[in-house]
């Protein structure tokens, strides 16, 4: 696999950015990569990490009950769909990237 993927696992915004910018921009480059949030839970905030043009995966409602193992798979959050969608996102990004490059 060619592609060059970082993850990062970031449990408490507080903390991330009481960083130096300098090691935030380390982490999470401002420019030159597309960021892919995932939240079981509400995607408001995650703005701030993924840019403009970043993509959020979230459940944006509540009242769901099941065990975990079937929310995740009903919802989509499993490492194959997740990995799906990001791709799907990429050759979209790419394509809308290269129409207004033109």
């Amino acid at each position: 696999n060619d592609k060059r993927v970082r993850v990062v696992s970031m449990p408490c915004w507080e903390l991330f950015d009481a960083q130096p910018k300098e090691y935030r921009d380390s982490i999470i480059p401002s420019r030159g990569a597309m960021k892919i949030s995932f939240e079981a839970g509400i995607t408001l905030g995650w703005e701030r990490y993924i840019g403009p043009n970043g993509l959020s995966i979230g459940l944006d409602r509540f009242g769901a009950s099941a065990p975990g193992k079937d929310l995740a798979e009903e919802f989509g959050f499993t490492p194959q769909k997740n990995y799906v969608v990001g791709l799907f996102y990429l050759f979209y990004f790419i394509q809308v990237f290269f129409y207004t490059a033109l």
